[in-house]
Order: structure tokens, then sequence, then C-alpha cells
């Protein structure tokens, strides 16, 4: 049987390779859990992947619409500050989508 967090990476990565051209994604876990590793390298960016059935919560998705709404024709994210955290150690939550959006913008600019 196999485990949908692992089909999910491979997934992930296939996705990755056909909407960024110029970083080659890679899965690099490939074994059962506890391998210290990451699940997919993608040029400098290593990603953790996680699955839940129960993700996101209704409240991260009603930010992100705020985000949406407010952003116009700009990539919406939003910035989690927790009581105490140093600037710079905030959660940044956005969709894939506009990752790959920032990238391949970024990529063009050059």
């Amino acid at each position: 049987m196999v485990k949908s967090w692992k089909e999910k990476e491979k997934q992930l990565t296939e996705w990755l390779n056909k909407v960024v051209d110029f970083w080659k994604a890679f899965r690099r876990s490939r074994a059962l859990r506890g391998e210290a590793v990451e699940d997919v390298m993608w040029g400098p960016i290593s990603v953790e992947l996680k699955t839940r059935k129960n993700w996101p919560p209704k409240y991260v998705l009603s930010w992100l619409e705020q985000a949406r709404t407010n952003a116009e024709k700009r990539v919406p994210i939003v910035v989690v500050h927790g009581d105490y955290m140093r600037m710079g150690d905030q959660l940044v939550i956005m969709t894939l989508q506009g990752l790959v959006d920032v990238v391949n913008k970024a990529k063009r600019s050059l």
C-alpha cells in the first residue's frame, strides 16, 4: 500500500518541475518515516511536506481570503506573528501557486 504522504511528495515534485523550468525539483525522502532529510529539494528551497486531513483551519483560510481581497494584482501572503517572536521569525502563509508566481516573476526580471 502506497502511503498518501509519499504519493503527495511525488505529485508535488512532478508539479514543481512542470510549473518552473529553471529549478529542478528532486524527491529526497525515499524510505519510511524518520529520515533526517528534506522531502523535496527545489533549487534553493528545502521543502518539508506535511499532509493533514483537517488542514488548514477555517480561520487560516479566512486570513488568506482577506489577503487575496486586499492584494489587487500582487501576491497575497499572511504573516503570522506570535507574542514575543523576534522580527523575521514569523511564519508566512501563502498558496504554493503564489510562491511559484513569485519565483517565475523573479526569474523573468533577471
